[in-house]
């Protein structure tokens, strides 16, 4: 009788629409997304409800399960995210979108703090300080809008776009078709808070090589040898720009592309950190970030 009523239910939701990368239950009308951005509870409980949603909550076993594999599929690094359970007392929890908290799946000793994570190792939930940051799943309504980025891509509302760091890319223009495959470009930047947010993100503390550029990203601002003009490859406005001391350097032969300094474990000194450096477009570099418009 149990797997009548479910495949009954699975048969009525089928058909519904569920968000870009995001997963249907099979136990209610609920998509199931999940954002590989860290941010802290009531920011990610924001996040989701701009797209029409609330940070997720779960009501049994096969939804738990639903979530823990597709984030183990899309973000394979990933150990623990919000959900939606939460508490003023640390012993009565209600989840964020007033689904009765009918289920749970504490670990042993929780819970002990206001917000819930799931620990994806254990598939249990633990709690956390609701300031920490982490990233989030959110659940949405069938109809609710798409999400502003695919799973693996990361987002920034300021500027509107989705960002994504690749790797095993070695010159400039092998990057940058590497972008263009998935969509995008390599990362234009325009605001000295994008800039830092882009820094963060490349940044990954290990040696790819033995001179400090291969330790360093791929961004996507280049020369014009013969108008020796740089221009951003995605089309967008030179309004900004974070050069390093004495850059860019006058080599209109060789030194035509930018890294963005992600690390300085070759001691260029934290005031090189985040600033930019042009350099001949074939040097390997440790990754590169590529940009694209959000989803509209």
């Amino acid at each position: 009788m149990f797997k009548l009523l479910s495949f009954s239910l699975l048969l009525s939701t089928a058909t519904a629409f569920c968000p870009l990368n995001s997963a249907l239950s099979g136990s209610r009308p609920k998509c199931f997304a999940f954002y590989n951005y860290p941010l802290t509870f009531d920011q990610a409980d924001t996040f989701c409800y701009n797209l029409g949603g609330r940070l997720a909550s779960i009501t049994d076993a096969f939804e738990s399960a639903t979530i823990s594999s597709q984030v183990r599929a899309d973000s394979p690094t990933v150990n623990a995210f919000w959900i939606g359970a939460r508490s003023v007392d640390n012993r009565t929890y209600t989840w964020a979108d007033g689904t009765p908290f009918t289920y749970q799946r504490w670990a042993s000793g929780e819970p002990r703090y206001p917000c819930g994570v799931v620990q994806l190792s254990s598939s249990s939930w633990l709690t956390e300080q609701c300031p920490t940051m982490l990233p989030f799943a959110c659940a949405l309504d069938p109809s609710g809008t798409n999400p502003p980025c695919e799973s693996g891509w990361s987002w920034r509302q300021p500027e509107a776009a989705c960002y994504k760091i690749i790797r095993n890319f070695d010159t400039f223009d092998s990057a940058e078709n590497g972008c263009k495959s998935i969509g995008a470009h390599l990362a234009s930047i325009h605001t000295s808070s994008e800039n830092d947010w882009i820094y963060d993100q490349g940044t990954a503390n290990y040696k790819l090589g033995v001179t400090e550029h291969d330790l360093q990203t791929w961004i996507g601002l280049k020369r014009d040898c013969q108008s020796c003009q740089w221009y951003w490859t995605d089309g967008s406005a030179l309004n900004y720009t974070q050069w390093t001391k004495d850059e860019p350097a006058d080599d209109y032969s060789n030194q035509n592309c930018v890294e963005i300094y992600t690390d300085d474990a070759t001691g260029l000194g934290s005031s090189n950190v985040r600033n930019w450096n042009n350099v001949k477009c074939d040097n390997a570099k440790r990754n590169a970030i590529c940009k694209k418009p959000q989803n509209r």
